[in-house]
């Protein structure tokens, strides 16, 4: 039951898909990013399409992928995305 209730490794496609700004930033930010830090070692691995920067910001690792291969790495605190 464990496998079903709760796994280790979480895989989704373009969870935020039809949702607005708002909604998609909400959704990685607070539902996606609980799910990875309540202390169980949880792995949320997803895809994502122009996320805006604060979905961007609530990333902690981002791997970009061109033609089927990893393009870059990065901590995604550290990139681009800081308010100026």
């Amino acid at each position: 039951m464990e496998l079903v209730t709760s796994p280790d490794v979480l895989v989704l496609d373009e969870p935020t898909s039809g949702l607005d700004a708002a909604a998609a930033a909400s959704m990685v930010a607070v539902t996606l990013r609980g799910l990875a830090s309540r202390g169980r070692g949880r792995v949320v691995v997803m895809s994502i399409h122009q996320p805006s920067p604060r979905s961007f910001r609530a990333l902690d690792r981002v791997m970009l992928l061109a033609a089927g291969r990893a393009d870059y790495k990065m901590l995604a605190r550290s990139s681009c995305c800081e308010s100026s």
